[in-house]
């Protein structure tokens, strides 16, 4: 029977007489809070240690937040204090909320009258971080994990991080292993083996090292934004939880001490649509600062100096200085690519907006320098206006302006370190192809155009891919096949000409523009025995269904047009052609052997050539050395990289070249 419900202090003795600074504003902060604490009249087994999970909770999806209690009130340890932090929760999910607390009498119910969030302020005054710390300054418990509301632990969970604690008395903070579940909890496997792969560590490893490792970029450590259990003491007399807390658990916490890793216990971290890092950058928030704020906040460069030495000091200082520059980077990267134009641009103006003295502005400048490249031409004139507005430079001329922007380009590659085997390409090997010369305002114009179509048509594309989610890759904004149909409307192609059409997606693509009348495709394989592409069923139906019902307006020819025998003979072909598209083996070689080829054409006509991959590390110099105006189009196209370039009339090329 469950015992008596009792109002309870919120704020325990430890806390109150805590001599951190931090932690008495961040008290004073809670008091303005409209909340309570509840708790059963339970006594927790005073001869084992106590450990408390928190778990914060808001209206979102209740399938999540029911299993995420679960895997808390199930554990196999038995001295548990479970914390649940009601942040202003509605309806069935308060109603859920209370009848697990009053089912288990070892449950604290921290309830918040309103829902408390606004993603725009900074710590220490974001209350995200002030919900986790209502709970750690009510517990009871000798070690402390926070949960999110979305994911589960393993019921043996609590077992295994008490006996590191127990096992090794210079053991301040301890971790299990990460999984990848999906929104019906089975397991992303290449995403969790990724993890895996970068949680390589020994079981007990000094907290110090580890954070040296892992400035280092070795493969010791990832983590979401809550992974360690920490000794609650050491929390609270070092400031409580932070806005930033993937960082401050280790370099604030776990250099404190040796850190404890055992695999047998699990953190399922669970990956979908609505996780609140998605629905920020939708928003276009950005927490570059937020990487440096907490370091400013408790002066950690002066604290590292005392403690661990000015090596360590001057190396962590280097580190988050760097850091700071990628959050900001990859977060306005982030905004385009997750929340379109809107979102981009109101992640530009808190930049802005939050610039402080020259230093902070030239570092914003150059940010968004480097940035621009992978940005749609539409965005970068007007992010090159509110920087010019910003620093009133009067010498600030577009000529060196794309100057410095080429230079960053070549000096700043793209690596997408995530990406991995698919198809037979390694796309782990991507560098950043750059310019030899300014692209000309013809393929700027068609890219503008083509994007502001696909932009235009974005809420119809969503529409599509909620409707039956195995279409994505046709739609998929990593891809470009959406972009090929495009680039054909606006171009006012006829006739296209591609070479690679593996599976067919790509000419199911150019069939798509209605003012195409007729595609050839050359292939070494026919297309019938090539369907390794697909990535499931309902795609390959899709694509076959209505390339077999255009079946007139193209024709596949099986041979090599490398080769400078079978080039000759479609001459007539190739010539007709308003479009040339290239994907190839993208060996490099094969292309310089096709380009020859086409560089030998005596066309009248222009005629517009697509590669693609051209970042993929074999096709980096072939593209950099292509002799024709062209263009970069990767930050609209393929991830592996799509470039344009104009085949200009033979008898213009001919003049340039006798220039």
């Amino acid at each position: 029977m469950i015992e008596e419900i009792i109002p309870h202090h919120k704020f325990s003795e430890r806390s109150l007489s805590s001599k951190n600074v931090v932690t008495q504003l961040r008290i004073q902060l809670l008091k303005g809070y409209n909340y309570e604490v509840k708790k059963h009249e339970h006594i927790f087994d005073q001869n084992k240690p106590v450990f408390t999970l928190v778990v914060t909770v808001y209206d979102s999806n209740l399938a999540y937040i029911q299993k995420a209690l679960a895997s808390c009130v199930h554990q196999t340890y038995t001295n548990v204090e479970f914390i649940i932090v009601d942040n202003g929760c509605s309806g069935s999910f308060k109603e859920i909320l209370y009848q697990t607390f009053m089912d288990h009498s070892n449950i604290k119910l921290v309830r918040f009258q309103e829902h408390l969030y606004d993603p725009s302020l900074s710590d220490p005054y974001d209350p995200i971080p002030n919900l986790w710390n209502s709970a750690l300054y009510a517990s009871e418990g000798d070690y402390i994990y926070f949960l999110s509301c979305d994911d589960m632990l393993s019921r043996n969970y609590c077992e295994k991080m008490e006996r590191l604690f127990h096992e090794n008395i210079a053991c301040v903070s301890a971790s299990p292993s990460i999984v990848s579940i999906n929104d019906f909890d089975k397991v992303n496997i290449q995403r969790s083996e990724y993890y895996s792969a970068n949680n390589k560590r020994e079981r007990y490893t000094p907290g110090l090292l580890l954070a040296e490792a892992y400035m280092e970029g070795k493969n010791v450590l990832i983590f979401p934004g809550g992974l360690f259990s920490i000794k609650s003491g050491l929390v609270i007399e070092n400031g409580g939880f932070d806005s930033h807390n993937d960082l401050s658990q280790l370099f604030k916490y776990a250099v404190l001490g040796d850190h404890g890793y055992d695999p047998t216990a699990t953190l399922y971290w669970r990956h979908h649509n609505e996780q609140a890092n998605k629905k920020q950058k939708l928003l276009g928030l950005i927490y570059y600062k937020r990487s440096i704020d907490w370091t400013l906040l408790y002066d950690i460069d002066a604290v590292n100096t005392v403690r661990f030495g000015p090596a360590y000091a001057q190396k962590f200082h280097d580190y988050f200085k760097k850091k700071y520059q990628e959050e900001a980077y990859f977060g306005l990267l982030d905004a385009f690519s997750y929340g379109g134009k809107s979102s981009g641009l109101r992640a530009i103006k808190k930049l802005l907006g939050e610039a402080k003295g020259k230093k902070q502005i030239n570092f914003i400048f150059y940010t968004l320098l480097k940035l621009s490249f992978n940005l749609p031409i539409m965005y970068f004139k007007k992010i090159a206006r509110k920087i010019i507005n910003k620093i009133r430079f009067e010498t600030f001329t577009s000529a060196p302006f794309l100057r410095q922007l080429i230079k960053q380009v070549r000096k700043n590659r793209l690596h997408l370190s995530e990406i991995n085997n698919y198809g037979g390409i390694e796309f782990s090997y991507i560098e950043y192809a750059t310019h030899m010369k300014f692209a000309p305002l013809s393929l700027l114009k068609l890219t503008y155009e083509s994007y502001e179509k696909i932009f235009e048509k974005s809420n119809w594309i969503k529409a599509q891919v909620e409707a039956n989610s195995q279409l994505l890759q046709l739609y998929d904004t990593n891809n470009h096949y959406n972009l090929f149909t495009e680039l054909g409307r606006q171009y006012k192609a006829k006739n296209i000409l591609e070479i690679g059409t593996a599976s067919g997606i790509s000419l199911y693509s150019w069939l798509k523009c209605e003012s195409i009348q007729k595609v050839n495709t050359f292939d070494l394989l026919a297309i019938d025995n090539n369907q390794a592409w697909f990535r499931n069923p309902v795609m390959q139906e899709t694509v076959t269904q209505y390339i077999t019902q255009e079946k007139k307006r193209w024709e596949q020819f099986i041979c090599d047009l490398a080769d400078p025998q079978v080039f000759k003979s479609h001459t007539d072909i190739i010539l007709s052609s308003d479009i040339i598209f290239i994907d190839g083996p993208h060996n490099g070689d094969f292309e310089r052997a096709l380009l020859a080829n086409i560089l030998s054409l005596r066309n009248e006509s222009e005629i517009l050539l697509i590669f693609d991959d051209i970042i993929l590390s074999p096709m980096v110099e072939f593209w950099n050395n292509l002799p024709l105006p062209k263009l970069d189009i990767s930050f609209i196209g393929h991830q592996s990289g799509t470039g344009l370039a104009l085949l200009v009339p033979y008898s213009q090329r001919h003049a340039e070249n006798m220039k």
